[in-house]
């Protein structure tokens, strides 16, 4: 009998049209065959390719499931071997991992592939994870946290094995969307969960998260959950909510009929957010005369929206009020994702400026020694800090400042100043201000017109102002992170000596996230223009 090793060697060195006779004979030679094809398969890498073919691994799947069908019957085989066959079909994809769950029969004995399949998953394979489920059809053991909602961070569009999925575990479709639901209500914080699903959170886009939503809406039209009309109403807009108008007018249109008709008691409640949604105003004023939806039900409907954005509306006492602050250790974190680079040289501090300058948004701060004294002489900065998306950098200015009169340093400065000109440091009222006029939106002195502090939301019944809580814009940065992100900076660093070399890593780490907190502020910040640009554009309307 042929070892595996030469059967192996073998295959290797035929061509691709002598492989199928080759194969033929080799099966009818073998008396274990099952056995014999896993020794087979762990001799070959599942990367190799004779020619121009499929990989050589699916050609002998696929020739061995014809040959078994026609000469033998399986037998049972031992939990070992199963195991063996179902890690060669996951080594590298699972094209083939159908057509080794009939051969082996796996189905019959899923309950030994348990941990096989939360070890695929947890490495990051999460979508090859749920057609493993389907496959071997065990639904009932994984939560949805543990499978389901990390794959939608993978699929790239397509749902159709989520789908399948869902359909085969009906009791998971409610907390499903719930999940999302809360998901998809911030973005910051689906990035921070796409960093824990193996996605890395610096390449995690709006754009990605436009692509959920549509999944969840794909799969919300296919699915018939248990449950009653008006929570399935609210579980299907759940998705369609954040999509922020994503989709042209007819598309659109089409979802509202879809959802009318399966569910035509909650015209009112649908109609009220869908033109919510809708970034066209005109049009959704279209949809609201056509299904008799009175304007100030609509107006209802942006109000409560605008009182419960997540944080965005802290006043100035509840920001610093002991009772909202966290407890100890609930401070905001650098994520893990962050690289952290410390430039000692001219010649890196120029690259890396010129690099930055390509950037949509990044953060600028600095860090120097506490004076103690009047007469102390004090320094501009001894550490300048600048965060992109994916890496800080920490210069060290410090040690540029030696030497004033050296050549590249009056270079550097130019270079610096191009970039930040005109920025507004940690004054997020100017800032506001600078986005504002950007994206033709309300100013800081706008608005205020139209907020009141101190008052309850409430309409006023004439044409008067509208009273809503007053925005609470502050001047602090550690404020902003509160108030946007939900936590706290920590402090512990501040007073420290930043002219010592080296910096400590308790040092390295507070300079950086110093930086940093100003982009995630920045994406929030910039997703409640948006909101409120809306909504004081409603607040005209009405009043018209």
């Amino acid at each position: 009998m042929t070892s595996a090793q030469e059967t192996t060697d073998k295959l290797q060195r035929l061509k691709i049209s002598e492989i199928p006779k080759f194969l033929l004979d080799t099966f009818q030679s073998w008396t274990d065959p099952l056995v014999q094809l896993i020794d087979l398969l762990e001799n070959i890498s599942p990367y190799f390719t004779p020619g121009r073919s499929k990989r050589l691994h699916l050609i002998i799947i696929e020739k061995f499931q014809h040959w078994l069908e026609e000469n033998c019957k399986v037998t049972s085989v031992s939990n070992d071997l199963l195991i063996r066959a179902f890690d060669i079909a996951t080594a590298c994809d699972i094209e083939h991992f159908y057509i080794m769950a009939r051969i082996f029969q796996m189905e019959s004995n899923n309950s030994i592939f348990v941990d096989s399949v939360r070890k695929l998953a947890h490495s990051g394979r999460y979508l090859d994870a749920v057609v493993c489920v389907n496959t071997l059809r065990l639904h009932s053991i994984f939560d949805v946290d543990e499978i389901l909602v990390p794959c939608m961070f993978h699929i790239n569009g397509n749902c159709t094995d989520v789908l399948q999925y869902l359909r085969s575990a009906p009791n998971l479709i409610k907390k499903f969307f719930q999940t999302f639901d809360r998901l998809l209500s911030s973005y910051f914080s689906m990035k921070q969960y796409a960093e824990r699903v193996h996605i890395i959170g610096s390449n995690f886009t709006r754009k990605d998260r436009k692509s959920i939503s549509k999944s969840v809406i794909f799969l919300a039209k296919h699915l018939d959950p248990n449950t009653n009309h008006s929570d399935f109403s609210h579980i299907f807009l759940c998705g369609l909510l954040y999509t922020n108008g994503d989709m042209n007018y007819n598309g659109w249109k089409e979802l509202v009929e879809v959802v009318l008709q399966k569910y035509p008691e909650s015209i009112n409640f649908l109609i009220e957010l869908l033109c919510e949604t809708y970034c066209d105003q005109a049009e959704a004023a279209k949809w609201a005369e056509q299904y008799e939806v009175h304007p100030r039900n609509l107006f209802k409907c942006r109000n409560r929206r605008f009182l419960t954005s997540q944080r965005t509306f802290v006043n100035k006492t509840a920001v610093t009020s002991s009772q909202t602050k966290p407890k100890i250790g609930e401070f905001l974190q650098l994520p893990s994702f962050i690289k952290i680079c410390f430039v000692d040289n001219y010649d890196t501090a120029l690259n890396v400026l010129s690099e930055i300058s390509k950037e949509d948004t990044i953060g600028i701060d600095s860090e120097w020694r506490p004076t103690m004294f009047i007469n102390d002489i004090v320094s501009a900065a001894d550490v300048i800090q600048i965060a992109t998306r994916q890496q800080v950098y920490l210069i060290d200015y410090f040690q540029f400042n030696k030497d004033k009169k050296h050549a590249k340093l009056k270079e550097f400065k130019k270079k610096l100043w191009e970039i930040i000109y005109g920025m507004c440091g940690s004054h997020f009222n100017e800032a506001y201000d600078v986005f504002a006029k950007k994206y033709n939106l309300l100013s800081i002195k706008q608005l205020s017109d139209n907020f009141d502090i101190d008052t309850s939301a409430s309409c006023s019944e004439g044409y008067g102002k509208m009273k809503l809580p007053k925005l609470g814009f502050t001047r602090s940065l550690n404020d902003h992170c509160f108030v946007y992100l939900g936590y706290w900076l920590s402090k512990s660093e501040r007073m420290s000596d930043w002219q010592r070399r080296p910096l400590r890593e308790m040092q390295i780490q507070y300079a950086a996230l110093d930086a940093y907190a100003v982009i995630p502020i920045c994406d929030r910040l910039e997703d409640f223009m948006n909101i409120a640009g809306e909504f004081m554009s409603n607040v005209e309307n009405e009043h018209k």
